[in-house]
């Protein structure tokens, strides 16, 4: 069994400190990510169904049911914008890699583990996590900085917006064909 290790320790205090950036991290990533795939299921529903009865049966039932991935609506929202929206596209031609970027380092967060190793901590940095987790067969490592968390939270902003962009677009557009929006 292994031995616990007290809170009030040198040790104990460097892994709660740890613990807290993790959580902070990954909490405010994971939400950043929650709200872009809202906003982009938002445009997609509000495409495909400008009737607000409809629209919401599509959002229940399609857009978010037991078998939509946040990729999936990623992969029909760039049907549409390069099929009905090519001039918002050359505007603004990172959005989809924004997307790609805010997805995996979402997932990495969601299923990777925090470092916790002796190796790790008696580094004293106080500046980054480092997570484990395995990728095609292999054991990796991951260290992310509190200023690649900034720089990725600013990404995310920047791709957030322009999705906010995007669905005003699409509502403009629904409400110039007649439809309700």
């Amino acid at each position: 069994m292994a031995e616990s290790i007290p809170a009030s320790s040198v040790l104990g205090q460097k892994l709660n400190a740890l613990h807290e950036m993790m959580k902070s991290i990954r909490g405010t990533i994971i939400d950043q990510a929650i709200w872009a795939d809202v906003i982009v299921t938002d445009i997609l529903a509000e495409f495909f169904a400008p009737d607000r009865k409809r629209r919401m049966l599509l959002l229940s039932d399609v857009l978010t049911g037991r078998d939509a991935t946040f990729s999936g609506r990623v992969a029909v929202l760039e049907k549409v914008v390069t099929s009905f929206y090519p001039a918002f596209l050359d505007e603004n031609k990172k959005l989809f890699d924004g997307l790609s970027k805010m997805r995996r380092l979402r997932n990495k967060l969601a299923h990777a583990q925090l470092d916790t190793s002796l190796e790790f901590l008696e580094k004293e940095c106080t500046d980054r996590i480092q997570l484990v987790f395995y990728e095609d067969g292999e054991k990796k490592q991951q260290v992310i900085t509190v200023e690649d968390f900034h720089e990725r939270l600013r990404e995310g902003s920047t791709t957030t917006r322009l999705l906010g962009d995007l669905l005003d677009l699409v509502r403009k557009d629904a409400k110039a064909a007649g439809g309700p929006v």
